[in-house]
């Protein structure tokens, strides 16, 4: 190989590493409780919280509207939809399971998850995994007997909006939500670090202060989805990534992704993602970490969705025939002290259309691919430059 042949190769692969692909990205706009006090009274829609969230792409293309809902049970819904397509709601069905929300074009995807329940149960055994037969004892809390208050709602230049919801007085505790649409691919700035894309948001879960007579209690949840995708499509299925560096979540290695029948195929379809990871401070470290375990993958029947959104959004028929499942998660790990340690936990997850972004190399493996690829390159310029030189004089 000729030293013209070395230099191309050390530049194809110095562009590898550093020149990244135009990404999409969204122009999020919010509204609140939309079109509801045109509807009904002024003091009961102070009552509701349900955010209308709409991402618009750069190209043109198409419209994501996320919808976050706090009437029923916590509830998130994403919908694919034409340019121009606007939300309409009948609020005065609101409560009422009966397909009052609808868009004024056919969406080309939808997508819906649900906090089913929060459970504290008593980990008996001490496998961290409500999905365990023994972990019988367990108080379940239905979020739909829970008053949830908002926080905050933020908007930010277009790129991110969060929405903020405490629950207090449960059990002398209180659980926290938190969603967050974006705009943009990047990863989130408090760990785990998730990587998010124009076309996913992220939901948070704490859990403080919630007191409990178990000898060895945990927490975890319950979350349904259910899709446009028709049952006779398969199942959701579980993936497990190994990444090659914990740059982003320092020792965890590992990425869950939860996806659809039509992103395990294409990326067409929907995915739920997480790192087996949460944190038992609101200072989040590795210090103050544990894990998160998961159960099986389960089929949910349409009476599960009963007052939450996407009750709200299908009309019985469709949502019969449509793909519903469920898993829960457990915050915790054998040996941590169980919650009673610390009385807190979080967890986060991604929750979004397509297939979930990949890891790109981290600034480590670019660093030290620079100075693996470029010593090499300058010498060889700097040699060559220096035959050059000496060919010429010569």
């Amino acid at each position: 190989m000729n030293i013209k042949k070395i230099i191309l190769f050390n530049l194809l692969s110095f562009c590898v590493v550093y020149c990244d692909n135009d990404e999409n990205t969204r122009n999020l706009k919010v509204e609140s409780n939309p079109g509801c006090a045109d509807q009904i009274n002024q003091t009961l829609c102070e009552n509701y919280i349900l955010v209308h969230v709409t991402a618009d792409s750069n190209t043109g293309g198409n419209t994501l509207h996320y919808l976050f809902d706090l009437i029923g049970k916590p509830s998130v819904l994403i919908a694919k939809t034409p340019v121009n397509t606007s939300l309409n709601i009948n609020w005065t069905q609101i409560s009422d399971n009966s397909n009052c929300v609808k868009f004024s074009n056919d969406p080309e995807y939808v997508v819906s998850t649900v906090i089913d329940k929060i459970v504290l149960f008593n980990d008996t055994d001490g496998t961290s995994n409500y999905s365990d037969p023994n972990n019988t004892v367990a108080i379940k809390f239905d979020p739909l007997a829970i008053k949830w208050d908002l926080v905050n709602l933020t908007e930010s230049n277009g790129k991110k909006v969060m929405l903020e919801v405490n629950a207090t007085n449960i059990n002398n505790g209180s659980f926290s939500l938190r969603f967050t649409a974006f705009g943009f691919q990047d990863h989130n700035e408090d760990l785990p670090k998730l990587l998010h894309t124009s076309d996913s948001m992220q939901i948070d879960i704490i859990a403080s202060k919630i007191h409990s007579n178990y000898s060895s209690p945990r927490i975890a949840m319950e979350l349904l989805m259910v899709s446009s995708e028709n049952k006779s499509e398969g199942a959701y299925k579980m993936n497990r990534i190994r990444n090659l560096d914990d740059e982003f979540t320092p020792g965890i290695f590992d990425v869950y992704n939860l996806l659809s029948p039509r992103s395990d195929n294409d990326t067409k379809g929907a995915f739920v993602q997480f790192r087996p990871v949460c944190y038992t401070s609101h200072y989040r470290s590795v210090s103050y970490s544990t894990e998160s375990r998961h159960g099986e993958v389960q089929n949910a029947e349409s009476d599960d969705f009963k007052y939450s959104l996407p009750s709200n959004f299908f009309d019985s028929a469709a949502l019969d025939h449509a793909l519903k499942q469920a898993i829960n998660i457990t915050f915790g790990m054998p040996d941590d002290g169980f919650y009673s340690h610390t009385n807190y936990i979080s967890f986060s997850f991604l929750f979004g259309l397509g297939s979930p972004a990949s890891e790109g190399l981290s600034m480590f493996v670019k660093i030290f691919s620079a100075v693996g690829l470029g010593v090499p390159l300058l010498v060889l310029i700097v040699g060559g430059i220096y035959v050059a030189v000496k060919r010429y004089r010569n």
